[in-house]
């Protein structure tokens, strides 16, 4: 599995090494294909695809930010947002501003709820919740996509 998540993240990076548009895009727009397409390794029954196709998605996704400020991605990061509350509550680092708690308090409660969703979408659904995950993944494609496409009119 974790062999199928740094080849998401390879396969990604590859593909959209020379896009400098719409690069966004395109990894949602991967990212909702590899789901549809674990639904269908579900659907045939063929766990270990669906495995493998799930793990490829979640690392593809981390390639989204890559090429941003470097603070971001380490920010969504479940370690780093970890590492930072842990800091913020102990007020060690230079300059910590308590009110920044609530701040990493609400990244941790978003990263539970997300946990608790899922989970709860893949009880009451089955496999249907792999259909629910691509077509959220692809609403965040259409939604990138118009939001790329205006800042690229700007």
């Amino acid at each position: 599995m974790v062999l199928s998540f740094l080849g998401g993240i390879v396969m990604t990076t590859l593909s959209t090494y020379r896009i400098t548009r719409l690069r966004r895009m395109v990894i949602l727009l991967a990212t909702a294909l590899a789901l549809a397409a674990a639904y269908g390794a579900f659907r045939e029954g063929k766990a270990f695809a669906l495995a493998i196709l799930l793990a490829m998605a979640m690392g593809g996704v981390h390639c989204i930010f890559d090429r941003d400020n470097p603070e971001l991605p380490e920010a969504l990061s479940p370690s780093g947002q970890l590492a930072r509350f842990g800091e913020t509550l102990a007020g060690g680092r230079a300059g910590t501003n308590h009110r920044q708690i609530g701040l990493h308090a609400s990244f941790w409660l978003a990263f539970v709820m997300g946990g608790i969703a899922g989970a709860s979408a893949w009880m009451a659904l089955d496999g249907g919740a792999l259909v629910l995950a691509a077509s959220i993944a692809g609403l965040l494609t259409l939604r990138t996509w118009l939001i790329e496409r205006d800042l690229l009119a700007a």
